[in-house]
C-alpha cells in the first residue's frame, strides 16, 4: 500500500512540474552580460506628496520577467541600499560610466508594472 501511495505522489509531482512554465515568474536577470549607460533618472512625487519613486532608463533595457511596462526600471525606496544605489546611478549618469544592472520581479503583483532594480555593478 505504501509503495502504491509513493508512486501516486511521484506521478502527481511529475504532472505538477510539467504544468509549470519553464521559467520562474521572477526570472531576475543581468543586463545581458553587457555593460550599459544610464540614459535618464526620473524622480516622481505624487500630487499629494504622499509617495514618490525613482525611475531609471538605461541605454540597454532588459525585462526578463515580462513586466507590463518595461520603459523604465523602478528603484524601490525600501531598497536596503537605496541611497547608495541612487548615488551610484547619478554618478554613473554624470560621468557616462558603464554599468551592469540586475532586475528582479515587477512592481505590483505578478508581471504588472515596471522591472524592479536589485543590483548595480560599475565597470
Amino acid at each position: 500500500m505504501k509503495k502504491k501511495f509513493n508512486s501516486v505522489i511521484r506521478i502527481v509531482g511529475l504532472i505538477a512540474a510539467l504544468a509549470l512554465p519553464p521559467t520562474s515568474i521572477y526570472a531576475q536577470g543581468w543586463s545581458d552580460g553587457a555593460y550599459t549607460t544610464v540614459n535618464n533618472v526620473y524622480i516622481y512625487v505624487s500630487p499629494d506628496w504622499s509617495a514618490g519613486e525613482v525611475l531609471v532608463k538605461f541605454d540597454e533595457m532588459i525585462n526578463p520577467d515580462n513586466c507590463v511596462d518595461a520603459s523604465w526600471v523602478y528603484l524601490p525606496s525600501n531598497h536596503p541600499l537605496f541611497k547608495e544605489t541612487y548615488s551610484l546611478l547619478l554618478a554613473a549618469k554624470a560621468s557616462n560610466t558603464k554599468i551592469q544592472y540586475l532586475v528582479d520581479g515587477c512592481t505590483g503583483s505578478s508581471t504588472q508594472g515596471k522591472p524592479k532594480l536589485r543590483l548595480v555593478r560599475v565597470k
